[in-house]
C-alpha cells in the first residue's frame, strides 16, 4: 500500500520584490511518499479468506440439506413394490412364487419356480402362447389356462383338473398263453387200481384203470376244472 504523507515545511526564500514594493516571502510544501507495510494489511487479508471460507462452508451445508430433503422426499413417494407401473397390482395368490420380466418385456410379473414349464402371471393374456397363463384378475381369476388350436379356432382354454371316474367294468378274458415248462417230479404217490375211478380223488392221484379201455390215469386241474387224464 502506498501513502502519500504531506509535511508542510516552511523555508526562507530569497526576498523578491513585487511591483507594488511588498516584500513576499514562498512557503514551500515539499511532499513526501512514503510506503508504509504494515502487519494490519496481512490481518485483513486473513479475515478476508475466513469469510470466504465460512461462506464456502455454508453453501455446502445447505447443498447437503437439500440433497438429503430431496432424497427423503423420493423415498416418501416410492411406497411399495406393487406401487410402481410395471409391477403386479397386490400380493395375493402369489405366495412362494419369483419376480421376472414378462414375456411381453414391458414390465415385472409374479411366476412359479422355474420346473420346466413357464407359467405367465397377469390379468391379460400373454403374447407367447407357447407359456402357460394364471390369471390373476377378473373373470376366471386364479385359473391356468393353456393356448388351444381346434379345427376352427384358437383360444385360451381353462386347464380342468377332474375327479377321477368310476373303474369301469371288467374286461373279457384273453387267450390262453402258451403251456410252461414240466415242473419237477412229484413224491411218490399210491396208484388206485380198479374198474372205476376212486372217490373224493387228490391232486395227482393214479388210477390204474382194469377195465376196457385199459390205462394209468392222473387226477389233473389245469386251472378252470379237474378231471382224469391219461398218461399212458
Amino acid at each position: 500500500m502506498v501513502t502519500e504523507v504531506n509535511t508542510p515545511q516552511t523555508v526562507d526564500a530569497t526576498p523578491d520584490e513585487d511591483p507594488g514594493g511588498q516584500t513576499v516571502v514562498e512557503t514551500q510544501s515539499v511532499t513526501k511518499v512514503t510506503t508504509i507495510q504494515t502487519t494490519w494489511l496481512d490481518d485483513l487479508a486473513a479475515a478476508s479468506a475466513a469469510r470466504a471460507d465460512a461462506a464456502l462452508a455454508e453453501q455446502a451445508r445447505e447443498d447437503a440439506e437439500a440433497a438429503r430433503d430431496e432424497a427423503q422426499s423420493i423415498a416418501d413417494n416410492l411406497g411399495d413394490f406393487t406401487d410402481l407401473n410395471d409391477t403386479p397390482a397386490d400380493y395375493t395368490g402369489h405366495a412362494d412364487k419369483i419376480v421376472r420380466v414378462s414375456p411381453d418385456e414391458d414390465g415385472l410379473v409374479f411366476t412359479e419356480e422355474d420346473d420346466g414349464t413357464s407359467v405367465y402371471a397377469g390379468p391379460t393374456a400373454p403374447a407367447n402362447t407357447d407359456l402357460l397363463w394364471y390369471k390373476t384378475a377378473g373373470l376366471g381369476a386364479g385359473d391356468t389356462y393353456h393356448y388351444f388350436t381346434d379345427e376352427d379356432s384358437s383360444q385360451w382354454v381353462p386347464q380342468i383338473v377332474a375327479a377321477p371316474g368310476a373303474q369301469g367294468s371288467t374286461g373279457s378274458t384273453g387267450p390262453q398263453g402258451p403251456q410252461g415248462p414240466q415242473g419237477p417230479a412229484g413224491a411218490d404217490g399210491e396208484v388206485y387200481s380198479g374198474a372205476t375211478a376212486p372217490g373224493s380223488p387228490t391232486a395227482s392221484q393214479l388210477w390204474h384203470k382194469t377195465n376196457e379201455p385199459v390205462g394209468l390215469f392222473t387226477w389233473f386241474n389245469d386251472g378252470t376244472s379237474t378231471q382224469w387224464v391219461q398218461i399212458c
